[in-house]
């Protein structure tokens, strides 16, 4: 309970309240206030910024799914963020060995630069050869064969770019050439305003990133066709987007796969496959301790184990590729 004060006690605070004499206390409130350069004005809008992300939002999906198919491995792309800043920012910013596509982009007058993080492209040019993808970063320059292998992958961009403003303009993509020094790309003035939209990119175990450089100039005027009725009928394909997958999905989940646990492969000559007899041994290239490969629908998607329960053959998926 508080203490009660007495009346002399409130006389004396009442004197000093009179004279003037008693301490004020003041309650100040932090405010968070965050920088703001006069100088250069942010000039795309909070509206505008969502449509933005909605538009490269189905460039990911497009892309992501166009990678998974040519590498058979799950490629997943979303935006992680967009950024206004001056280009000198952003190029100052890149290593001195990047790959980057630099791409006519009609109706607008600038070029659209599209740069990959280096361990992306490793891992992709060892996959698009055979090998797993390990993502290992090399430190030296990009070969005339990796450049040229990554060129598909940058035509593609390009379609998919095209694709995802078709709800809003058509546009015109096309790749103008490859970049692998950052300091000699002079294709954007150095003090002009970017949109810089960040992907993050994630193949296998190895993370990366895909960054769109995007021209204000020329944007401004194309993003104020987009008012509320976009936002909104954007949010309406999402909807159906999904509810066509749900349905899409309601009809193949009860869809009957072939699976076969492969125990091994064998390399004979015509001659020795004709000479063969019941009670003959047929050597596999698989060791006795080696996982097997289970395939389904003709490709392999898991390791397993055999083994036996209750007098059947059964195989335990130990790794799901």
């Amino acid at each position: 309970m508080s203490e009660v004060l007495t009346q002399n006690q409130i006389n004396e605070l009442l004197s000093e309240l009179l004279a003037g004499n008693a301490e004020e206390t003041i309650v100040t409130h932090e405010k968070k206030v965050k920088n703001y350069d006069f100088k250069s004005p942010k000039k795309i809008s909070k509206d505008q910024l969502k449509v933005l992300r909605g538009i490269y939002e189905n460039f990911a999906r497009s892309l992501s799914a166009y990678l998974s198919g040519i590498l058979r491995v799950q490629c997943q792309i979303k935006v992680d963020a967009i950024e206004e800043q001056p280009y000198f920012e952003y190029n100052n910013a890149l290593p001195d060995t990047v790959l980057m596509g630099v791409y006519d982009f009609k109706p607008l007058d600038e070029n659209v630069l599209v740069e990959l993080s280096n361990n992306i492209t490793f891992a992709i040019v060892e996959m698009l050869l055979g090998g797993n993808g390990s993502g290992v970063v090399l430190e030296r320059e990009f070969t005339e064969i990796e450049i040229s292998l990554m060129e598909r992958i940058l035509k593609q961009i390009a379609i998919c770019t095209d694709e995802s403003w078709s709800n809003l303009i058509e546009t015109e993509s096309s790749l103008k050439r490859v970049e692998t020094n950052s300091r000699l790309i002079q294709s954007i003035s150095m003090d002009e305003s970017v949109v810089i939209i960040i992907m993050e990119f994630v193949i296998k175990s190895i993370q990366g990133t895909i960054n769109i450089c995007v021209p204000i100039m020329n944007l401004e005027p194309i993003l104020e066709k987009a008012g509320p009725s976009y936002l909104l009928r954007r949010k309406t394909d999402n909807q159906k987007e999904n509810q066509n997958k749900e349905t899409i999905m309601s009809h193949i989940s009860e869809t009957q796969i072939d699976m076969a646990a492969v125990i091994g492969n064998a390399v004979l000559t015509f001659k020795e496959i004709l000479d063969l007899q019941v009670g003959d041994v047929i050597k596999l290239n698989q060791s006795v301790d080696s996982e097997l490969k289970i395939n389904v629908g003709g490709k392999t998607r898991f390791h397993g184990i055999p083994g036996i329960i209750k007098d059947r053959k059964h195989v335990k998926v130990t790794k799901a590729l």
